[in-house]
């Protein structure tokens, strides 16, 4: 089996570091699926926006949307549940019980987010029929073709608390390492942040250190091949937030960075020549958003979103461009512009030397 691989990355202000996230993303998804034949082709795009959270949540949440869609296809394709094969794939469990129907004892945060959100858009349904009609035009050209997509990430952040409990490990490690090197004449290097064993953070920290904001989105098109436009556009997304402290700032949070990715992707993509203002006005005229957000009630804290719902909308955007641009349609013109790119085969060369 071979298993080709395409990403895009918003790097907003931090371009200049491209190529390490890229390298750190192609790793990623190189280590999630060992042992298997890979192609992988990454690219990073510049926006204006400041990314809110950290640096490999951007990357690793990019391309585990995109793994999680290929293991959508194959689920269809074995007539198994989504949220079956996913928990089984990225949880490392043998294939074999995949037949058994062994679902995981509780049900995970990702399901509770996902289940109702499959529902009420009926993905399955939409997905198998809008597949069923391009098979049946064989290859020919069609003048109105629906789309729909599916994309998971999630959001990583340190607490605020732990940042303080880490940094002052740090600062006690590098006190060591002063000593051992001017002290005893060791050939030590000292740094700012040293690493630290798991055993030197306690289990109250260690638990609070990464907390994650997980989310899903399904997005769905009507495209006219004729006049080259979207007839409308409908995006659903569902996050889980933790705490939620302002449900209307939260909301208002998401619907924004989600109407910036849009016009983003419509701007690059589709309306090229278009002037911005009415592009921003066809997506509050045609466009539709359902935001829903998911609370913990045993959560005491409010969960990062920075570029959780940009990274979502980013992904199903490319889902979609990939079936309406498919071998056999050819309709759609994607042209990304990149600021970096980094290839699998470049990881398999330094490698080597």
């Amino acid at each position: 089996m071979d298993v080709a691989c395409r990403f895009a990355i918003p790097v907003g202000a931090y371009s200049v570091l491209d190529e390490l996230i890229l390298e750190k993303t192609v790793r990623l998804v190189a280590d999630a699926m060992p042992n298997i034949p890979l192609t992988i082709i990454g690219f990073t795009v510049k926006t204006n926006m400041i990314p809110m959270g950290a640096l490999d949540c951007i990357s690793s949440s990019a391309i585990f949307s995109m793994l999680e869609t290929h293991i959508a296809r194959a689920a269809r394709k074995m007539d198994v549940e989504l949220l079956e094969l996913l928990w089984m794939t990225l949880s490392g469990i043998d294939s074999s019980s995949i037949m058994n129907k062994m679902p995981p004892k509780e049900e995970s945060s990702t399901e509770k987010i996902l289940r109702p959100l499959l529902e009420h858009t009926d993905f399955h349904r939409k997905y198998a029929a809008y597949e069923q009609i391009h098979k049946r035009s064989h290859g020919a050209k069609e003048t109105r073709i629906r789309a729909i997509s599916l994309s998971i990430a999630e959001q990583s952040h340190i607490d605020s608390s732990c940042i303080s409990t880490m940094a002052d490990l740090a600062k006690i490690r590098n006190n060591w390492i002063s000593y051992k090197r001017y002290g005893e004449g060791l050939p030590i290097k000292i740094q700012i942040f040293s690493s630290m064993k798991q055993s030197d953070v306690s289990d109250s920290q260690s638990k609070s250190i990464r907390h994650l904001s997980q989310g899903a989105a399904i997005l769905e098109v009507d495209y006219d091949s004729i006049r080259s436009i979207f007839h409308s556009l409908r995006l659903d997304i569902s996050i889980y937030v933790g705490k939620i402290l302002c449900q209307s700032a939260a909301k208002g949070a998401i619907r924004s960075a989600s109407i910036e990715a849009l016009l983003a992707c419509l701007s690059r993509s589709i309306y090229q020549d278009r002037n911005i203002d009415d592009i921003y006005k066809w997506i509050f005229s045609e466009g539709r958003i359902n935001i829903e957000l998911m609370k913990d009630e045993k959560a005491n804290f409010e969960r990062s979103i920075g570029d959780l719902a940009y990274t979502l909308v980013l992904s199903c955007f490319l889902e979609v461009m990939q079936q309406l641009n498919s071998s056999e349609r050819l309709i759609l013109p994607l042209k990304p512009t990149p600021t970096a790119m980094y290839s699998s085969d470049l990881l398999e060369k330094d490698d080597e030397h």
